[in-house]
């Protein structure tokens, strides 16, 4: 492997871990919409006039597990390897990369989380329940970002 590479390896495998979960996740809610509604739907506290509105929300929340993972994916695995090209120290490369990662798995996790708790909490109160683990993926991937983006300004600056 690549001297250059190695730093953010673990990243990478992690943002790919992620787009194959995204992909994994969108054939598995295709292939099972029908039983994921009558398992929500079960769960649901709402009367009967607010249920089909519950239902949307919670199979979009569900959807956006899919969507956040391949972004977040890709965006971990660009910005590695724009990381792996700074002049940043090694453990600064390792740590940039993993951060945005993990941060990039826990997001998608935190919609799915909020799409189940729907139909049980209603939409406020899964959004609320969610809101520590967004919180801190965010952070994470801020983070990460930081990390990138400071190290390419701190390349660029120094060449000019």
């Amino acid at each position: 492997m690549s001297e250059m590479i190695k730093p953010v390896r673990y990243g990478v495998l992690v943002g790919l871990l992620g787009i194959v979960f995204g992909i994994g996740w969108a054939f598995f809610l295709a292939l099972n919409e029908d039983a994921i509604g009558k398992g929500l739907n079960a769960e649901m506290k709402q009367d009967i006039s607010g249920r089909q509105e519950v239902m949307k929300i919670s199979l979009k929340r569900l959807g956006m597990g899919h969507s956040h993972s391949l972004a977040l994916g890709l965006l971990t695995i660009a910005a590695s390897i724009v990381l792996a090209f700074t002049g940043a120290p090694q453990k600064a490369k390792t740590a940039g990369s993993i951060l945005l990662g993990i941060g990039g798995l826990l997001f998608p996790a935190a919609w799915i989380i909020m799409g189940y708790r729907t139909p049980l909490l209603g939409p406020e109160g899964a959004h609320e329940s969610i809101i520590p683990m967004a919180g801190a993926s965010v952070m994470l991937i801020l983070t990460g970002l930081f990390i990138t983006i400071g190290f390419l300004l701190k390349d660029i600056l120094k060449k000019a």
